[in-house]
């Protein structure tokens, strides 16, 4: 009787360790499955945003290149060729030797 209770004091002992071996397992794979889920959700995150770094430098770069070309424009519109046609249009000469007065300030 006595070896029959020990018998069954290891069985039990056994069916708790199984059964705490076996929570551990899928405390174990729930936790990796939750890991794998914020890892992949990370991984689309950090390429949204590099899209969107992209995106934003391209618009950089394209105001870039329209900066420089209004810049050309301005260079050719204030040279003095086209200021002195300009003035030929209108009617406007050279002013004459003392019809220029300079003010101090």
């Amino acid at each position: 009787m006595a070896e029959q209770q020990e018998n069954t004091k290891t069985l039990l002992s056994q069916t708790q360790n199984t059964g705490a071996w076996g929570l551990c397992l899928i405390i174990s794979l729930l936790f990796s499955l939750a890991a794998g889920v914020v890892l992949i959700w990370i991984s689309i995150a950090r390429n949204d945003l590099g899209y969107e770094i992209f995106k934003l430098q391209k618009e950089i770069d394209n105001g870039t290149a329209h900066i420089t070309k209004l810049e050309v424009e301005r260079d050719s519109l204030l040279s003095p060729y086209v200021l002195n046609e300009k003035a030929k249009e209108l009617g406007l000469r050279i002013a004459d030797p003392g019809q220029i007065r300079r003010l101090i300030d």
